[in-house]
């Protein structure tokens, strides 16, 4: 009876040991985080210091649908997506390059640096500030996969 004992305790240790092995995968980097598939719009706020506001509520779905990319050789891709807003419009609406800060805290395109404030598998969350005078704004972009 022990000896069945033994041999099942060893059986369950080999089994769970073998499980963990399987999860012990490296985090991804910030670049394969980002790189790995196209981003969408979820949602854009823009608070003022006194209110929030949904800066997507009067969009046109020809807005809404847009797809980006953040390719891994640095390419930066903005797509119209299924619709356009005008049929003249290219299927390719902006391309450039992109970067990271040389902290990883901010992407930057164009010279345009846009804080990281969380990316992950799911989710591509940027945000900045824009000052016009003595108003500041803090906007919140909120893309998913």
């Amino acid at each position: 009876m022990k000896s069945i004992l033994y041999t099942l305790s060893l059986l369950a240790l080999f089994s769970s040991c073998g499980k963990d092995n399987d999860k012990n995968t490296s985090p991804k980097s910030k670049l394969e985080l980002i790189s790995a598939h196209d981003w969408k719009y979820d949602s854009m706020t823009i608070y003022d210091g006194t209110v929030t506001v949904d800066n997507m509520a009067d969009w046109e779905q020809c807005q809404r649908d847009n797809v980006f990319w953040f390719r891994s050789n640095f390419e930066f891709i903005e797509d119209e997506g299924p619709t356009k807003c005008s049929s003249n419009d290219n299927q390719i609406a902006y391309y450039s390059s992109w970067g990271f800060t040389a902290d990883q805290s901010s992407i930057v395109v164009e010279q345009v640096e846009r804080r990281i404030a969380a990316l992950s598998d799911e989710v591509l969350i940027l945000s900045w500030i824009e000052a016009a005078g003595p108003d500041t704004s803090i906007y919140r972009l909120r893309l998913k996969k």
